[in-house]
C-alpha cells in the first residue's frame, strides 16, 4: 500500500510542472508622463486568477489589460497580460514583488526622469494645500505645467471623486522664466468631515511630443463645522460691496456679496437690513451667479418713496475658518434718503428764494462797509485837516459838519468837527493832524 502511494506522488510530481511566474519590462528607465510596458507571464497546473497590481499603485498608475490564455501542452495552463505602467513621480525605485499561484516575480529596478526637452521640465508642480480644511470650505486644486513649445496644449478631463463636490475652474495662460506655464484649477467641496486622498485625473501635454501624467494622490482633512452654527452662516469670511442707482424718481440699492464656493440659501441679518430700511419682500430682487470658483449674490432693492435720512449697516454672521469660532462682518451702508420730487423741488425753490432775501438784506450793509473801508484808507491818506474835513461831509451828504454831528450826537464826533473847523477856519489855529486822522478813521 505505502508502495502505491509513493508510486501515485512521482506520478504528480512529474506530470504537474511547479508554478512559474515573472514579470518582464520593456525597459528599465523611463520619463515620468511616458509609460512602461509590463507583460506579466504565468504558467502552472490551472489559472489562480490575476495577480493583485494595487502594490503598484503607489508609484505608478496601472493600465492593464486582459490576459490571453492557452493550454500547455503537459496539461497546464499559461496566460500572459500586459500593463502600461505610468510613473507619479521621479528617482530610483523598485517595482515591488508580486505573486500569484504559489508563485512570485522577483522586484525589478526603474529609475524615472524629469520629461526635458530643450531644458524646459513640464512636470506638473501641484501647489501644496493646508494641512486640514473645513466642511464645507472652499479647497482650490492648482498646479502648474511649463510648456515644451507655445503651441502646446494641456487636457485634462473633469472628474469626480466620493465625498467631494468638484468644479473645474478656467485655465490660465502664464509668463514664466522657463516660457509659457498653464495653470489648471479644480474648486472643491465637502460637507462630511474624515480623511480622504484625492487621485486628479491624467494631464496630457501635446504638441511637440505628448505625455501623460499621473500624479500621486492628494490627502485632505476635512474637520466638522461646530453644531451651534445656523445653516444661514457661511463658511470663511464674504465681500460685501454696495452703490446707490438712481431711476427717474427712485434711488435703487444694489448690494453684491462674493464668497469662493458657495452661499447659503439665506444670509443672516438680511431681514434686520430689509426692516430698517422700511423695504418689504416685493421691492427685493435677488439674483445668483458663479464665476471662477466665487458665488455672487446681488440684491437689488427700491427705496421707499418717505425715508427719512439714515445710516443702517448689515451685521452678517460668517464662520471664522483661521480662528475655528464664528464671527459678524458689519458692513455700513452710505446716507440713505427719499423724499417725494415735489418736496424736492419745493425745497429747492424755497432755499433759492431764502438765498435771495439774504441777498437783498445782506447787500446794504456790505456796500456801507466798502464805502467806510475806502474812506478810512483816503482819511489816512490825507495831507490836510480841510481834505479831511471835505471828505467826512462827501460821505456824511451834509454840508456842514454841525448838521452831521447833530445827525450822530456822540461826543467824540463833536469834538472832532470842532477840531476840523478850527483847523480850516481859524488861521492861528494849532492842529494836530496825527490826532485828526486817528480820531476821524475811529469815527467812520
Amino acid at each position: 500500500m505505502v508502495k502505491q502511494i509513493a508510486l501515485l506522488l512521482l506520478f504528480f510530481s512529474t506530470a504537474l510542472p511547479a508554478a512559474q511566474f515573472e514579470v518582464q519590462l520593456d525597459r528599465n528607465r523611463v520619463e515620468q508622463g511616458k509609460f512602461l510596458i509590463a507583460e506579466l507571464i504565468y504558467r502552472g497546473p490551472s489559472d489562480p486568477g490575476l495577480p493583485d497590481l494595487t502594490l503598484w499603485q503607489d508609484d505608478f498608475f496601472v493600465d492593464a489589460y486582459d490576459p490571453e490564455l492557452a493550454d500547455t501542452a503537459d496539461g497546464g495552463i499559461e496566460w500572459t497580460q500586459q500593463a502600461r505602467l505610468y510613473p507619479r513621480r521621479q528617482g530610483r525605485f523598485s517595482l515591488d514583488a508580486i505573486a500569484t499561484g504559489g508563485a512570485i516575480a522577483r522586484p525589478q529596478s526603474i529609475e524615472v526622469l524629469a520629461p526635458l526637452r530643450g531644458g524646459i521640465d513640464i512636470t506638473p508642480d501641484v501647489q501644496p494645500l493646508q494641512p486640514a480644511y473645513w466642511a464645507d470650505q472652499t479647497i482650490i486644486v492648482s498646479l502648474d505645467m511649463p510648456l515644451h513649445d507655445p503651441r502646446n496644449e494641456v487636457i485634462a478631463n473633469d472628474f469626480e471623486t466620493p465625498h467631494f463636490r468638484v468644479t473645474r475652474l478656467p485655465d490660465q495662460r502664464l509668463k514664466t522664466a522657463q516660457g509659457i506655464s498653464m495653470r489648471l484649477r479644480w474648486m472643491l467641496l465637502s460637507p462630511r468631515k474624515g480623511h480622504y486622498q484625492i487621485e486628479l485625473p491624467a494631464i496630457v501635454q501635446r504638441g511637440r511630443g505628448r505625455f501623460r501624467f499621473y500624479l500621486p494622490p492628494i490627502k485632505v482633512q476635512i474637520q466638522p463645522l461646530p453644531a451651534y452654527l445656523s445653516p444661514a452662516i457661511p463658511v470663511g469670511k464674504p465681500a460685501i460691496s454696495h452703490r446707490i442707482e438712481q431711476q427717474q424718481h427712485l434711488k435703487i440699492l444694489h448690494l453684491e456679496v462674493r464668497q469662493p464656493g458657495r452661499l447659503p440659501e439665506t444670509l443672516s441679518g438680511f431681514s434686520e437690513l430689509q426692516q430698517a430700511l422700511g423695504i418689504d419682500d416685493t421691492a427685493v430682487r435677488i439674483d445668483n451667479s458663479f464665476s471662477d470658483g466665487v458665488a455672487i449674490r446681488q440684491y437689488e432693492m427700491t427705496l421707499p418713496r418717505w425715508l427719512m435720512p439714515r445710516r443702517p449697516s448689515w451685521k452678517l454672521a460668517y464662520f471664522d475658518t483661521e480662528r475655528g469660532q464664528a464671527d459678524r462682518l458689519d458692513h455700513k451702508m452710505p446716507l440713505l434718503w427719499q423724499w417725494p420730487h415735489v418736496m424736492t423741488q419745493g425745497l429747492v425753490v424755497g432755499g433759492l428764494l431764502l438765498l435771495m432775501l439774504l441777498a437783498w438784506r445782506v447787500y446794504p450793509y456790505l456796500h456801507d462797509w466798502r464805502q467806510r473801508r475806502k474812506l478810512r484808507q483816503q482819511i489816512m491818506q490825507a495831507q490836510t485837516a480841510c481834505e479831511i474835513r471835505q471828505l467826512l461831509l462827501a460821505y456824511s451828504g451834509m454840508k456842514t459838519l454841525q448838521q452831521w454831528t447833530s445827525a450822530k450826537s456822540p461826543e467824540r464826533l463833536r469834538q472832532l468837527s470842532e477840531w476840523l473847523d478850527r483847523a480850516c477856519f481859524a488861521a492861528t489855529a494849532k492842529v494836530d493832524l496825527k490826532k485828526i486822522k486817528t480820531l476821524a478813521r475811529s469815527l467812520v
